[in-house]
């Protein structure tokens, strides 16, 4: 590719060149011609104005020309650069041979590229499918309150779809006791407290979500305590009610 452009550049500027140089010298050789006159010519002032001049003008001209066809000799050069497919690298036939190394490495990229998408999108189909067999609701803020993930536990029990994914937090649940909490995870401090809903007991976990000493979010975790919370005050009743004997 560079042996063609430095080619190319050369034969424009030569070619130029040599009109240049023709039209000179054809303009002088009109003047030139008879050599009788010539040194009454060169002391005329009026020869410098009638030779000289439309030399320069030739000149300027010839340099907008070989412009021209270097502009349009730089599209032609750059014109396979542009039609490359990066989807495809192996698959560009016009494209320089000195490119070749380059798309060779392009594909090999690309496949990684694939590879590792692949594997990603596995791992995260795998913990979707987590998320939603959890007994627990679970859901997943960043630091701006945005819900990024939410399981189905954790939908059932704020009543809302996956459509609130992206949403703030305040859309799922406006108490101030729960959203207080989340606020104090955002600030680095995590919280635990119970509340009773539809006739259940549920115990909401809400944590922070800390890396390299960096706040990136929280964890809220809803656990129905329904059952412990049923026996525990079974247990206190029965301890409470005096034992009796019978005869």
């Amino acid at each position: 590719m560079t042996k063609k452009i430095f080619t190319s550049t050369i034969t424009v500027v030569s070619v130029t060149f040599l009109i240049c140089l023709s039209i000179i010298i054809c303009i002088l050789y009109k003047y030139f011609s008879d050599v009788r006159a010539t040194v009454d010519i060169l002391s005329n002032y009026d020869f410098f104005k009638r030779v000289f001049i439309p030399v320069i003008i030739v000149f300027g001209l010839a340099l907008l020309v070989a412009a021209g066809l270097i502009k349009r000799l730089a599209g032609k050069i750059v014109e396979p650069l542009n039609d490359i497919n990066l989807d495809k690298p192996l698959e560009n036939d016009g494209a320089y041979e000195e490119l070749a190394p380059l798309l060779g490495k392009l594909n090999k990229q690309r496949k990684q590229i694939k590879k590792q998408d692949a594997v990603l999108k596995r791992k995260t189909d795998e913990f979707e499918q987590i998320l939603h067999c959890m007994n627990e609701g679970l859901v997943l803020l960043n630091e701006k309150r945005e819900i990024v993930s939410i399981n189905s536990a954790a939908m059932k029990f704020f009543a809302v779809s996956d459509d609130c994914i992206g949403e703030d937090f305040l859309l799922v649940d406006r108490s101030p006791r729960m959203n207080g909490a989340v606020e104090t995870a955002l600030c680095g401090q995590n919280s635990e407290f119970r509340v009773q809903k539809d006739g259940g007991e549920f115990q909401i976990n809400i944590s922070k979500i800390e890396f390299e000493n960096k706040i990136l979010g929280a964890v809220v975790l809803v656990f129905d305590v329904t059952e412990q919370a049923f026996s525990r005050r079974n247990r206190a009743s029965s301890e409470n009610i005096p034992s009796g004997t019978t005869e």
